[in-house]
């Protein structure tokens, strides 16, 4: 397979520190490489927060691929990753599940899963990315160490298969990757996304520099930010930590 390609090696293991700190301290293995555990102990999530999960209740998982687009492009694949997942479920299990910004997956306004995307960039392109996924599988008997907002796929599914729903979604990445990323067709995504959104036109509240503010979410806009709007009109704003649906 070609190196932009995810799924032409997969590495199984029981329990790591980090799927994405494993591939980030391994350079050698080849794009397209896919790492799964069983258990994380030190999972990260986005902005540095933890990821928690509970051993053999989730589907974890990061993948390593060398995209064909600029470094400045790169927040494109951050929503690429959300909407592929989205739509995954949405297809092959009949699930409605939509988006939380900026790829925080929901059903139900639950949190089902998380991405985080780290980078590698030149001064123009892109050397690689790996991007790291925690799906909620089952919820544990004591539930002392999950957040109450967290949705679990063994609500909505009878039989549920890792491996089958793992290979099923690098197909249907690689698919969607290679239809839209590959001909910089961005707008599609951002198209996409916003179908799939859960807060459009929804009161927000966005953290921006430590500042809180209230807004009405309009739409992710085709440069990647996103359109807000205030009693004062409606904005672009970057640089966002955070949203928050009131």
């Amino acid at each position: 397979m070609q190196h932009n390609y995810i799924g032409n090696n997969v590495i199984l293991l029981n329990t790591v520190d980090s799927t994405n700190a494993y591939l980030q301290r391994n350079p050698d293995l080849p794009c397209g490489t896919v790492v799964s555990t069983e258990y994380q102990t030190k999972g990260k999530g986005r902005g540095g927060k933890i990821w928690i999960s509970e051993r053999n209740n989730g589907l974890l998982f990061s993948f390593k691929f060398k995209p064909n687009i600029l470094a400045k492009d790169s927040v494109y694949l951050m929503y690429l990753t959300s909407v592929v997942l989205s739509k995954y479920l949405n297809e092959k299990y009949n699930i409605s599940a939509g988006i939380k910004w900026p790829n925080d997956i929901y059903i139900e306004n639950k949190k089902l899963a998380g991405i985080l995307l780290e980078a590698k960039s030149g001064r123009k392109s892109i050397k690689y990315v790996v991007i790291g996924i925690g799906v909620n599988i089952s919820e544990n008997q004591d539930k002392k160490n999950l957040p109450d907002n967290y949705s679990f796929l063994d609500n909505y599914i009878e039989k549920f298969y890792k491996l089958e729903f793992l290979f099923g979604f690098i197909d249907y990445f690689n698919t969607y990757y290679h239809s839209v990323i590959a001909n910089e067709n961005f707008f599609i995504v951002v198209s996409d996304w916003n179908k799939l959104c859960i807060h459009i036109d929804k009161m927000i509240e966005i953290t921006t520099h430590s500042q809180k503010n209230r807004y009405i979410f309009k739409r992710l806009d085709e440069s990647g930010a996103i359109l807000v709007e205030s009693e004062m009109g409606h904005k672009l704003l970057t640089n966002v930590e955070d949203i928050i649906c009131c």
